[in-house]
């Protein structure tokens, strides 16, 4: 459906805003952090790892899909991540930064779809392992100290976004309605948002009680989202 390739281009588009957020959070660390860090050296070694998997992937995986056996493609996946999050950790960035990039890369590699396929199994265990440690270091406590501030912020964060993405929906042609519901679709804060308040908070960027109310915000407006579009539904029906 067409609605659903703009919604899909769109959270592409903002996974990959996530780089040159990392980027950025980085080079503003303090201490050892930004010690560490040699911006030239972060985008050579960003771009490097684009052009080998631009130019060196395909046949690499080609010539293991050639022996035919399943074992050794998920292998070589799984080193491809961990040998991109280690690159991006010794030129100063952190792994997750390696992993996102190894993961579009493979993406967008000729095997995606067997790849896919083949790391299935460990999906939906990752993804929930993901979302424990996101639930294990929410402060509850702030929401309880401001929940009226905190969940203001969420709503507002979640009232701007859909209506940037509506307006730029509509522009292109997409009728009212549609539009105001994709954009209430993807109104909540990214799960990347996790990772960005997680690297700000170990470079000194943001002090502990600012990291923890914006990741209360961005997880309280991943929790309003389906109330929010049930509620959207029966009003527009």
């Amino acid at each position: 459906l067409p609605a659903g390739r703009k919604g899909f281009a769109i959270l592409l588009l903002q996974d990959l805003a996530v780089i040159p957020i990392l980027l950025l959070v980085q080079s503003a660390a303090v201490g050892e952090a930004h010690q560490s860090f040699v911006w030239w050296q972060a985008v050579g070694a960003i771009l490097a790892v684009l052009l080998m998997g631009r130019y060196l992937l395909n046949p690499l995986l080609s010539m293991v899909a050639g022996l035919g056996l399943n074992e050794v493609m998920t292998a070589l996946a799984l080193l491809i991540v961990l040998g991109t999050g280690v690159a991006m950790q010794a030129v100063g960035l952190s792994m997750g930064m390696g992993a996102f990039i190894a993961g579009v890369m493979l993406a967008n590699s000729s095997f995606r779809h067997q790849l896919e396929a083949e790391i299935d199994p460990f999906k939906g265990l990752l993804l929930g392992l993901f979302f424990i440690s996101i639930g294990m270091v929410l402060d509850l406590s702030l929401l309880i100290a401001q929940p009226v501030l905190i969940v203001s912020l969420a709503l507002a964060l979640m009232a701007i976004k859909a209506l940037v993405v509506a307006g730029l929906l509509r522009r292109s042609g997409m009728r009212t309605g549609e539009s105001f519901k994709l954009g209430l679709m993807l109104s909540q804060g990214g799960e990347f948002a996790f990772v960005v308040m997680t690297h700000a908070l170990s470079g000194q960027v943001l002090d502990t009680d600012t990291a923890g109310m914006l990741t209360l915000v961005v997880g309280l407006s991943m929790a309003f989202t389906s109330p929010a579009l049930m509620a959207f539904n029966r009003v527009y029906a």
